[in-house]
């Protein structure tokens, strides 16, 4: 009976500190993996809105550019792309209508 008390006790021991361990790293990974999928989150909510803003900045520049040339060409004397067309023969922009402008 005296040889059982010890086996008793290490038992407990090791079930009971067995347990409390495999809880806290069970806890401390789930709580790093959280982490980790919360910053990969954040990150693709970032890289979203940096696309956003590079194509809206892409827009405006590219609509600030006609903008300019435009008001350059007029400056110094050119017709407007669109009058430049209008004034074109058919044969010149590729037309399949028999000449009529629009």
């Amino acid at each position: 009976m005296d040889a059982i008390w010890p086996l008793v006790v290490g038992f407990l021991l090791t079930s009971v500190l067995g347990g409390l361990l495999g809880t806290y790293l069970q806890r401390r990974s789930w709580e790093h993996q959280n982490e980790v999928q919360l910053r990969e989150a954040e990150l693709d909510k970032a890289g979203q809105v940096c696309q956003a803003v590079s194509g809206l900045l892409d827009k405006r520049r590219y609509r600030m550019l006609r903008l300019f040339h435009a008001v350059r060409g007029r400056a110094q004397g050119t017709p407007s792309p669109r009058t430049a067309w209008r004034t074109s023969s058919p044969t010149t922009t590729g037309s399949c209508t028999s000449g009529t402008t629009p």
